[in-house]
């Protein structure tokens, strides 16, 4: 099966961040436990059209990161980070694999149906 999901995650905070809980799906290349370290970049990609929900923590910064994506078949691809700081960007909202940028530490710039603009949106974490 081919990618239907793309996440890069850049990890812009003062500190290494941990996934401690992914909900609903599982990922080709992520699993709790996986380690970005402060100032590095990492892609992982997933076959579902499902959504799937993550956590990542920052221990010594004290912040958690919530976030969900989806590539549904027969709807539009949509993203959201649940706390200001989590950095998600403009993305298509059409196109697969959905690709979703999430910088974290940096403040969103698009949400839930919004691919362009950040209006707060979101869904309720681990709806799956």
């Amino acid at each position: 099966m081919s990618s239907r999901v793309i996440l890069n995650l850049v990890n812009n905070t003062n500190g290494d961040v941990t996934c401690t809980d992914i909900s609903c799906k599982t990922w080709n290349n992520l699993e709790v436990g996986q380690v970005v370290k402060s100032g590095s970049s990492i892609s992982f990609n997933a076959d579902t059209n499902d959504r799937l929900f993550l956590t990542w923590k920052n221990k010594e910064a004290g912040a958690v990161f919530y976030m969900a994506m989806t590539c549904p078949k027969k709807s539009t691809n949509s993203a959201c980070g649940y706390d200001t700081l989590s950095g998600l960007q403009t993305y298509k909202k059409h196109g697969t694999p959905a690709t979703f940028t999430f910088n974290l530490g940096e403040e969103n710039n698009a949400d839930w149906t919004n691919g362009d603009s950040n209006h707060n949106n979101n869904v309720p974490y681990g709806s799956c």
